[in-house]
C-alpha cells in the first residue's frame, strides 16, 4: 500500500529529517530543523515504511539564496523540496509525488506551480518535464556553490 501523509510538526521532524539525509547524503550539513516549520510537508510511505517527502511553501516564489527571501508571488506554489530514498527509486515514486503536489495546487486553486533545479539534476528535470512543467528561466550563481539554476513552471488552467 502507498500513502502520502500530511507531515505534523514538531511530531515528525525527525523522520523528515531522517528522510532528507537519506535522499541527499551530500547536503546533510544544510539540513536547518527549524526550516520544516516554513512549509508545507507530506511524507510517502511504501507498506507503512516512510521512503520519501515532499514540501512545498504555498504563497512564495522562489527563493533567492543572497538576500535570503522568497520573492513573493501571490497564486503561486513552490516546490521547495522532493526526495525518495535511493532503494525505493525508479519505481515511479517521484511522479506520484509530482502528481500530488498538482493536484493539491488544483484543489488550493493556485494559478502555478514553480520549482527551481540545479541544471546538473537531469532526472529531477527530466521529472518535471513528463508533468507538464517548462523551463522559464535560467539563473547563474543560484546555489551557493555557484551552479546555475533552470526555473520550471506549470501554469494550472483555472475556470470562471
Amino acid at each position: 500500500m502507498i500513502e502520502i501523509k500530511k507531515a505534523f510538526l514538531p511530531k515528525d521532524i525527525k523522520m523528515l529529517n531522517y528522510l532528507d539525509r537519506l535522499c541527499f547524503p551530500e547536503l546533510q550539513d544544510q539540513v536547518y530543523e527549524e526550516s520544516w516549520k516554513k512549509y508545507q510537508n507530506f511524507i510517502l510511505f511504501v507498506k507503512n515504511k516512510p521512503v520519501g517527502y515532499v514540501s512545498v511553501q504555498p504563497h512564495t516564489g522562489i527563493y533567492n539564496y543572497k538576500t535570503h527571501t522568497h520573492e513573493r508571488r501571490m497564486e503561486e506554489l513552490h516546490f521547495t523540496s522532493v526526495g525518495v530514498n535511493p532503494s525505493y527509486r525508479r519505481r515511479a515514486l517521484g511522479e506520484l509525488l509530482v502528481s500530488f503536489v498538482i493536484s493539491y495546487a488544483r484543489v488550493g486553486n493556485f494559478k502555478s506551480i514553480n520549482a527551481t533545479t540545479r541544471v546538473s539534476n537531469k532526472p529531477m528535470q527530466n521529472l518535471f518535464k513528463k508533468s507538464g512543467f517548462k523551463v522559464t528561466q535560467k539563473i547563474k550563481n543560484f546555489y551557493p556553490d555557484g551552479e546555475t539554476a533552470l526555473v520550471e513552471e506549470l501554469f494550472l488552467k483555472t475556470y470562471v
